[in-house]
């Protein structure tokens, strides 16, 4: 029961990202490597100072389109989770949050969407096989990491991508029925994250001859803080101010 129900709330809160992508694809910037890409530019003010979950979400979706080729990619830090869950809990405790973040929290878990075009418009979908074998993460240090395994994953996160699934199929059709999570090892050889959200440094994924990119820490995980001289309210994620360069003070995790 547990599981169905945890399975349910991924399942709801991946749902919200693809509404985002839809809207993505229309307003899709710039990428590496001449692609296109989706960066969130969230804005820095949030009255109650609390995390976003649409922002949040924005801030972990990149995607990068081509002319016939369109990738999505989102990186769902276990920081994401406990948002999500709470969004769609209310109710949940925080021994329940910490019970499934602890779960979690072994693994980098990146969600893929690849879609190619045929010459007449026919839409391909990479498998879920073929996305393992061209799919690598990279940490702030070049250190690579390949998928692990179905026997390396724990059973309790192997059961909750097995039952989001066909509710992710369910609701969102092509998109959601295409849609693969890979996992990855989130602790580097040192023993430390593979990247934090909340911390300087970075975090690329990388799919055959796309690159998907983050800058950290995440602006949707900072709390706002004030330019020292001009006042302007900025980005915690920011290291100097946009408008007059002036170095801003540290912000703290919201």
């Amino acid at each position: 029961m547990k599981s169905m129900r945890y399975g349910s709330a991924f399942a709801i809160a991946l749902i919200s990202i693809f509404l985002c992508a839809s809207v993505g694809y229309a307003d899709a910037g710039e990428a590496e490597g001449g692609a296109s890409v989706v960066e969130s530019q969230a804005s820095a003010t949030q009255k109650e100072r609390k995390v976003d979950p649409g922002k949040m979400v924005l801030d972990l979706m990149k995607m990068a389109l081509e002319e016939r080729h369109a990738s999505m990619v989102l990186w769902t830090p276990s920081e994401f989770w406990k948002v999500a869950f709470l969004a769609d809990n209310k109710s949940a405790s925080i021994a329940e949050i910490d019970e499934i973040m602890d779960a979690l929290r072994p693994y980098t878990i990146i969600g893929v969407l690849d879609e190619r075009k045929g010459p007449l418009g026919a839409s391909f979908y990479s498998s879920e096989e073929k996305l393992r074998s061209m799919t690598t993460v990279v940490d702030g240090n070049g250190n690579v990491y390949l998928p692990l395994g179905d026997d390396q994953i724990s059973p309790d996160v192997a059961n909750l991508l097995f039952t989001s699934k066909p509710i992710l199929a369910r609701a969102s059709g092509k998109a959601g029925e295409n849609m693969h999570f890979l996992v990855f090892n989130n602790v580097t050889p040192n023993g430390d994250r593979i990247a934090d959200p909340t911390k300087p440094g970075s975090l690329t994924v990388k799919i055959d001859d796309a690159t998907a990119r983050w800058r950290l820490p995440l602006n949707a995980l900072m709390a706002p803080v004030s330019c020292p001289k001009c006042e302007e309210e900025c980005s915690g994620a920011w290291s100097f101010c946009p408008w007059d360069g002036t170095k801003l003070p540290a912000s703290e995790p919201l």
